[in-house]
């Protein structure tokens, strides 16, 4: 029996996320870079470094002063010797602190070997990892490839035809608040699909539009019963829903159906689950970014007609829906 939320895809989307699945694959993940751990002398070697270059250019300013002084008693090509001279030592005294030439000798041997190790361990993780930017390269141009015939999949999409005029259910006033914080402009309550061959429609709760790809998902949100009638409804048992979400499946929509529950007591959460959907499809991973701090959804069991019968019994619904204070308002 499945879990809340039921995520289900057309076949050109399912076989494009396979497809991706594959490649991202094939480029091992990067290791940590490597650190360096452990030398307790290195404050100290940074510390006698910098009092020695501070000593040098001590040095090199009073040979200076002398100079100046003494100016109208050197000619003009022993005072550009002796800078010369000054700018050499403090560029050469520099150089040898940077290289470490000038404190390897106080340093442990053990602490030497350790720097030195970090070093070549550097150097493999710069290459390793220019090697993993050019196979990312190369797999975004892949995955580019594929989002383009997808395209043509998606512009098949069966296109709805007008709003219902369906109650709206008692959870639902609040999952669009939610719905619309998240998505907004990219969500429409009630939107409907013509069956062929009949007058009747299929209506969607919410429908999540990308125009510019033509994606469309819709957002259901299913109860374990009628609270007026105590029916079950939206069991995995029953073939109702089966046969339409594979109307919406033929039709390139994507289906994700959740819980009553899950959308009142974690709708920022089941908003994160929309937005994973909609990412992995338009790479445009900036939508999902906004969810790092918010927690997975906690999956709920889809339930059969005879759990759903015992729930109505022990009035499961309202356990969550008291927390909206509107149940005398419910008419699903």
């Amino acid at each position: 029996m499945p879990n809340f939320p039921i995520i289900l895809y057309p076949k050109p989307i399912e076989e494009f996320l396979n497809t991706v699945e594959a490649e991202t694959h094939q480029i091992p993940p990067l290791p940590d870079a490597p650190t360096l751990k452990n030398v307790a002398s290195l404050s100290q070697v940074n510390e006698v470094s910098q009092t020695l270059v501070l000593k040098l250019a001590f040095v090199a300013n009073f040979l200076l002063l002398i100079g100046a002084i003494f100016f109208t008693n050197l000619s003009i090509g022993l005072l550009a010797l002796l800078l010369l001279t000054c700018s050499y030592t403090l560029v050469f005294s520099w150089k040898k602190v940077s290289q470490g030439q000038f404190y390897q000798k106080s340093l442990p041997d053990e602490d030497a070997s350790q720097i030195k190790q970090y070093e070549k361990q550097l150097q493999a993780y710069k290459k390793l990892y220019a090697a993993r930017i050019k196979q990312q390269q190369q797999y975004n141009k892949i995955i580019t490839g594929y989002r383009k015939q997808l395209q043509v999949s998606l512009n098949q999409a069966l296109l709805p035809k007008g709003y219902s005029a369906a109650p709206q259910g008692v959870s639902e006033l609040q999952f669009k608040r939610y719905l619309n914080k998240y998505f907004q402009g990219s969500i429409h309550q009630g939107l409907e699909l013509p069956i062929p061959h009949s007058d009747l429609s299929y209506s969607a709760d919410f429908t999540y539009v990308d125009k510019f790809m033509n994606l469309y998902i819709d957002i259901e949100i299913d109860e374990p019963y009628y609270y007026k009638t105590q029916e079950p409804t939206h069991c995995d048992d029953q073939d109702k829903d089966k046969n339409r979400n594979a109307f919406f499946l033929e039709n390139n929509w994507i289906v994700v159906r959740f819980a009553e529950e899950q959308v009142v007591c974690y709708p920022n959460r089941c908003c994160k689950v929309i937005a994973r959907v909609v990412a992995e499809i338009t790479g445009d991973w900036e939508i999902f970014n906004k969810f790092k701090e918010v927690p997975e959804l906690p999956p709920v069991k889809q339930w059969s007609r005879r759990e759903a019968k015992r729930m109505a019994k022990a009035k499961y619904r309202d356990k969550y829906l008291v927390s909206l204070n509107k149940l005398k308002n419910i008419n699903n």
